[in-house]
This record gives C-alpha cells, sequence and structure tokens, in this order.
C-alpha cells in the first residue's frame, strides 16, 4: 500500500519461531470433503504465554470473510490475560464482531460462525491440555 512507483518488493522475511522463543502454534481445519482443499473454516495461531498469562497472540481465520483474516480485535483483547473457559469465551464475542461470514455451499453464516468458535476452542484445549477447559467451555 506504501510503494511508489518503480518499487519492487523483492524478499518478505518471516521468522520461524525457535523452541526457545515460547511460541506454541496450532492449526485447524473444517472441511466437508478429505480431498477437496476448499475448507468451511480454518484457523491458525501462535501464542507465547509467560506465568500463566499472554504474552503474545496471533489468530487467523479463513472462510468467514471475503479473504483471509488477521483477527486483530481478538487478539488485542486475549493480550495480557490469562488463559481461562471465561476468557475465551468472551475473546469469541469479540470475534463474532470481526468475521462477516457468508452462508453458501460450504455451510451457513451461523454454522462457519460456530465453526470458528469451536476451532479457536480446539486451539486453546490443544495447547494447554492441563488446564481442563473442557469443562470451563462444557464442550
Amino acid at each position: 500500500m506504501d510503494m511508489k512507483k518503480g518499487e519492487i518488493i523483492e524478499t518478505i522475511e518471516i521468522p520461524i519461531p525457535q523452541p526457545d522463543w515460547g511460541y506454541r502454534f496450532h492449526f485447524e481445519k473444517v472441511s466437508q470433503r478429505k480431498y477437496l482443499d476448499i475448507a468451511s473454516c480454518n484457523t491458525a495461531i501462535s501464542i507465547k504465554v509467560e506465568q500463566s498469562i499472554i504474552a503474545d497472540i496471533h489468530l487467523s481465520a479463513g472462510g468467514v470473510a471475503p479473504i483471509p483474516l488477521y483477527l486483530e480485535e481478538t487478539c488485542g483483547y486475549l493480550r495480557d490475560k490469562k488463559i481461562t473457559g471465561k476468557t475465551l469465551r468472551e475473546a469469541v464475542d469479540v470475534m463474532e464482531q470481526e468475521i462477516s461470514p457468508i452462508s453458501d455451499v460450504r455451510g451457513s453464516a451461523r454454522y462457519k460462525t460456530l465453526l470458528l468458535q469451536n476451532l479457536i476452542f480446539a486451539h486453546f484445549i490443544t495447547l494447554f491440555p492441563k488446564k481442563n477447559l473442557e469443562k470451563e467451555l462444557m464442550l
């Protein structure tokens, strides 16, 4: 967006988090067909937790807007909070304001919203199994 006439992007470097950086990564995808690469919904998370507090978080979502989204507001809400069922439910409320799914052959808008909610919960349940979030989230 800020490029001037004649400027060319030659490279983009994204550092891969190293284990000693303290980041965890998780990806979730729901597709109706095993071999069709068009997902009803997908999401990825990169998260760093320090002393039980979310120090850094990046959360993306596909299938819930015209283009894949970086959930900036949801990340902002989660940053500097403890991982609890209550926090995650409140984060999902923020997420619902950020997305704009449409109903199509892959599912209704409401279905895709519920999918993304459950996939976000799945990130945390998978990455932090000792927190017993299933009970707090009543899954």
